[in-house]
């Protein structure tokens, strides 16, 4: 079995049709199966999470609920997000997809940003910055792939808000998770101002 860290094949990519493809036929998000059809997905990104909770790490699931994330140059990860399993998950409706099919616009990010061959075209895949290429911008490729809502405008900030305040939480441990540690840093610094006010008070 590979190790989540280890670049998939192309092969795996450009065909798409992997081992379970019927196994998991519900459209529901099935968090303990690790299976989100037709979900954007989100895991915390630490330490940046904890300073600001709307940056995470983010990954794209086809119909059969298998996450797609770019996890650095030219590697896309299958099945395992390479920062753990998705605390937070929105589901899209496939049907307002107006130009490529769901999983056809999940295919094309993956090969674009991992490589391999699409509509007769080969392509080495892209490099990763944390900045302006990166896994927000695989999610947004693939949107806009699709013409998700007719819109052809997808990017990483527009997503990493909307996912975060519009997206379900897999459990209250995601939300401490998500949450917990900058509520705890807000809280510490509001403790400390409050004791060196009192104390300069005094």
């Amino acid at each position: 079995m590979r190790s989540p860290m280890h670049p998939q094949g192309n092969g795996d990519i450009e065909a798409m049709e992997y081992d379970g493809m019927e196994a998991f036929p519900s459209s529901q998000p099935l968090p303990a199966q690790n299976r989100y059809p037709y979900c954007i997905c989100w895991s915390p990104l630490c330490p940046l999470t904890i300073i600001m909770p709307f940056i995470g790490h983010m990954g794209i699931a086809d119909s059969t609920g298998m996450t797609w994330d770019f996890a650095g140059p030219y590697h896309i990860n299958r099945e395992h997000m390479v920062f753990g399993r998705p605390t937070i998950y929105l589901q899209l409706d496939p049907k307002k997809c107006q130009r490529k099919s769901w999983d056809d616009g999940v295919r094309a990010a993956n090969i674009v940003f991992g490589g391999g061959e699409l509509d007769g075209k080969h392509y080495h895949g892209r490099s990763h910055n944390i900045c302006c290429q990166n896994c927000h911008s695989h999610v947004a490729y693939a949107l806009n792939e699709m013409r998700y809502l007719g819109f052809g405008g997808w990017n990483m900030f527009f997503l990493a808000f909307w996912v975060v305040l519009r997206g379900q939480y897999v459990g209250f441990g995601s939300v401490l998770k998500t949450w917990g540690p900058f509520v705890a840093i807000i809280a510490l610094i509001m403790i400390v101002h409050f004791v060196f006010d009192a104390g300069n008070s005094g």
